[in-house]
């Protein structure tokens, strides 16, 4: 069964053990994820927008009220919960733009987190674009802490959400033309000694990278936070020279304290003297 080709039920059924092992050294990263994901939970970033006759100004009022009303809200968050969907951090870029990174507990299908976005937490008024954090590009390693691991302490009656000082993004890593091979390459040679570096460099400089969420190898999100406002420009030649080595086009996305009500989805690591 070479690259690229389709198998029947009938080549599947009749398939042996060898074949199988053969076939799956074949699948790229991006279908051994979605095979994962279908037997059991992963990880998405959703990327919200409005709809172009959806009213803004509406929804933000009526998920105002819902926020205010304690007991209403945890009953809401539980209800998702419950359901096997999880919501880790709600990150709003503006009033039109919010991303937010969803959990799916083992058992429950992308369909269904996709019709829970798109009918109850949205209410109709968006478009969800559901984005699959891949565990083998990240090294298996999530955003968050699995709320439905089996020793999880994670809250099922809301996310858990930090004041903070800091100024904090949503980074949109696009990797330029043929340049995905070389940087994976060099991601890959950095040992335990050269990681602890690079973190040292970044606190000296007054950044901190939270979350890395590569959703394949061409495409990347990150979470940053920053010392503080005014160094946007200093922020982006370093993504663009030191994390993307000239091999990304690096999009800084502010997180409005406005519309966080100045709070992190992150425990913040700067300004915490």
């Amino acid at each position: 069964m070479g690259a690229g080709a389709s198998a029947s039920a009938d080549q599947i059924k009749n398939a042996s053990p060898e074949d199988i092992a053969a076939a799956v050294k074949e699948l790229s990263p991006e279908s051994l994820s979605k095979i994962k994901a279908a037997l059991g939970g992963a990880f998405y970033l959703v990327d919200h927008t409005f709809k172009e006759d959806a009213k803004p100004e509406e929804w933000w009022a009526k998920m105002g009220e819902m926020m205010a009303d304690k007991a209403g809200w945890s009953a809401f968050f539980k209800s998702n919960c419950d359901k096997g969907f999880y919501n880790h951090a709600f990150m709003p870029l503006s009033q039109t733009h919010t991303v937010c990174i969803w959990e799916r507990k083992p058992g429950t299908t992308e369909e269904g987190l996709q019709k829970l976005l798109d009918e109850v937490v949205t209410q109709g008024a968006m478009v969800n674009k559901m984005m699959q954090i891949s565990p083998e590009l990240s090294g298996g390693k999530m955003p968050f802490p699995e709320a439905y691991a089996k020793d999880s302490t994670v809250s099922m009656e809301g996310s858990a959400s930090f004041p903070t000082k800091s100024v904090w993004y949503l980074i949109h890593h696009d990797m330029k033309e043929g340049k995905a091979a070389e940087w994976w390459e060099g991601m890959a040679k950095m040992d335990a000694a050269a990681q602890k570096a690079f973190a040292d460099d970044c606190l000296a400089k007054g950044y901190y990278n939270h979350c890395f969420m590569p959703i394949s190898q061409n495409l990347c999100y990150c979470v940053w936070e920053v010392k503080e406002a005014g160094m946007d420009e200093g922020f982006q030649t370093f993504l663009d020279d030191v994390v993307g080595r000239g091999c990304m086009v690096n999009t800084l996305h502010a997180m409005p304290a406005a519309l966080t009500g100045g709070t992190a989805p992150c425990k913040p690591q700067l300004n915490v003297e």
